[in-house]
């Protein structure tokens, strides 16, 4: 069974509306490296690669809650995105990217892809398209 997070889009367009404060900690840490958190996403939903490499850049600057919710939104914008989307912005990543990625979605129990447990079989199944580029045809 794939995850929906469909509802997630409408969410961020209702946040983008409103002023950033700090106890939306990661839309503020992004703010504070010059990036509209929830244009940021919309574009991403939309296929816009540039937009998802700017999101996926402020990885290095979010801790603690921040960390926490950025993280989360990052699970829920793969899946709002999705397997067409996420296979192209992979495609135009370097290999050193692309073998971050790959690491990533081989961990078991990570909290970054709750409720999954085993996001590499779940990749398979939901985001073909993405895990042939991941991972290749054969694995």
């Amino acid at each position: 069974m794939k995850l929906n997070y469909d509802a997630s889009k409408k969410g961020w367009r209702k946040l983008r509306a409103k002023p950033v404060t700090q106890s939306d900690e990661a839309a503020w840490e992004a703010k504070q490296h010059g990036v509209n958190y929830y244009d940021t996403l919309l574009r991403a939903t939309e296929g816009d690669l540039k937009a998802i490499a700017r999101f996926n850049s402020l990885n290095e600057f979010m801790d603690a809650g921040a960390g926490e919710e950025y993280h989360s939104t990052w699970w829920r914008l793969f899946h709002v995105a999705g397997d067409e989307i996420f296979a192209n912005y992979y495609k135009s990543c370097p290999k050193k990217i692309r073998e971050s990625y790959r690491n990533f979605f081989s961990i078991d129990g990570s909290d970054m892809t709750a409720p999954i447990s085993k996001p590499k079989p779940y990749l398979k199944q939901n985001f073909p398209k993405t895990y042939e580029i991941l991972f290749g045809k054969g694995q």
